[in-house]
């Protein structure tokens, strides 16, 4: 006859961990990096336009803020950071 194999409770609880973390690459998740903050009018954003600056409240050399999901997760230390056409580059 065919041999019965008992699982133990670990590995129950194993296997259930592993199909969890299978899905977790399709996991969308909402990030934010924030490199500062300011306050506009709803007239000067509609004026906004390509090459816009705007001023934030923060300086070159303060943190960075990390944003995972609405949870703050860290922060980093930047030289000086530029927007370039929605990404981010580093100087």
């Amino acid at each position: 006859m065919g041999e019965e194999k008992n699982l133990s409770e670990t590995d129950l609880i194993s296997r259930e961990s592993g199909a969890q973390f299978e899905s977790l690459p399709e996991m969308t998740l909402t990030t934010r990096l924030i490199l500062g903050e300011c306050q506009m009018e709803i007239a000067e954003i509609l004026k906004l336009g390509q090459g816009s600056v705007l001023e934030l409240d923060s300086m070159t050399g303060q943190p960075l803020e990390l944003w995972v999901n609405d949870q703050f997760i860290a922060k980093f230390i930047r030289s000086s950071a530029t927007i370039k056409s929605g990404h981010r580059s580093r100087k």
